[in-house]
């Protein structure tokens, strides 16, 4: 999309992509979140992998990437599904945008001697293949057959951004048109064709939801009166292909929070689920096209509880608290301004300690690992 590149070209004065923070954690530091200190490993998510596949980064200066877990038998099956978009909708920048990486060793650790990995949508490759995924989450393992079931979903952002859904039997060749299973547009795209219950833009950061569900967030039509976009929450059932009707604005569905989702305007730009009612939503400015930087990032811990009746739910039926905020950059996970880009949740080390992956603008994946 076009004119996001402008807006955020014109904001962006920011530091190069190539600016490196001098006190970014490394491996074997340790790092504290919601009161909960962490053990982080650094090491780059490009290389040759165990099975001999080779995974690139971004050609340009964005390297960020959105990540998306799914648990297996045992770590060794534990699945990672990477969405590394390109900058901007410039033609000649090539990368890796959507794969897999399969297997973890016993610290959760996805790298090039434990993982194998596995291309998508023809692997290294140019925007009009590839789409810019900004976020990807793994929906689920149905098989019905070819090009029949919604296996994995990546919000797109080449030409008019849409939230796109693949079958895993198909996805490893073609491009990010072509395989789609179902394609639904970002309703800021068309609000006269807008999908009924689907955030209205940005990255659209997912999660799963209850009951098979899937938690799509993003920022909402602007107020009438203020002319505010805030985030709210959706869920896409994949059983219907459809979003049921009961979107969500987090802003006022918190008010009575002591916590505030503040700034309000930003937009969620990933998500992840802790347990059945807590989540991680992160939020930031400036995070769009190539500028990697930011004025602030933000991680809310929200406690969310939903419907007992999701298809006959009204919207702003689900209710929410923010449970507690932290700065993100102050943390200074990230090798640069841009911060964290993507978030997803892992295994559980002990009860209601689970493992954080995250990903930032220069290749980097982090893994935290609980300290017990």
């Amino acid at each position: 999309m076009q004119r996001r590149q402008v807006l955020f070209g014109v904001l962006g004065l920011a530091l190069s992509a190539s600016v490196v923070h001098a006190d970014q954690v490394k491996s074997g530091d340790k790092v504290t979140l919601f009161g909960q200190q962490y053990t982080v490993e650094v090491h780059q998510r490009d290389g040759t992998f165990k099975n001999g596949v080779k995974i690139a980064l971004q050609s340009d200066g964005a390297k960020k990437a959105n990540l998306s877990f799914a648990e297996g038998a045992d770590a060794s099956a534990d699945r990672l599904f990477v969405a590394a978009p390109i900058g901007t909708n410039d033609d000649g920048i090539t990368g890796d945008q959507l794969y897999l990486l399969t297997g973890a060793d016993n610290n959760g650790l996805f790298n090039t001697t434990v993982s194998n990995a596995t291309q998508y949508l023809g692997g290294n490759t140019e925007r009009t293949v590839g789409g810019r995924p900004q976020t990807v989450a793994f929906v689920s393992d149905a098989n019905k057959g070819v090009k029949q079931d919604l296996n994995l979903a990546a919000m797109d952002f080449t030409d008019a951004d849409a939230l796109r859904f693949y079958d895993f039997d198909t996805l490893a060749g073609g491009n990010f048109t072509d395989n789609a299973v179902l394609t639904l547009l970002q309703p800021e795209e068309d609000e006269t064709n807008a999908v009924p219950g689907m955030p209205d833009g940005d990255y659209a950061a997912m999660a799963p939801g209850p009951n098979g569900t899937l938690m799509v967030a993003g920022l909402s039509i602007a107020d009438d009166t203020t002319g505010d976009r805030t985030p709210e929450i959706g869920l896409f059932d994949p059983t219907t292909g459809k979003f049921l009707n009961l979107k969500t604005n987090l802003v006022k569905a918190t008010d009575s929070s002591s916590v505030k989702i503040d700034p309000a305007t930003e937009p969620p730009n990933a998500l992840a689920r802790i347990s059945d009612n807590e989540y991680w939503m992160i939020t930031a400015a400036d995070q769009s096209g190539s500028t990697d930087s930011t004025a602030d990032e933000t991680l809310y811990r929200l406690r969310l509880t939903f419907p007992t009746d999701l298809a006959g739910a009204a919207p702003d039926s689900i209710k929410a608290e923010v449970l507690a905020k932290e700065d993100l950059l102050a943390a200074n996970l990230g090798a640069s301004d841009g911060g964290i880009f993507g978030m997803t949740a892992g295994r559980e080390v002990s009860p209601g300690k689970r493992r954080i992956y995250m990903a930032d603008w220069q290749g980097n994946l982090i893994t935290l690992t609980p300290v017990q």
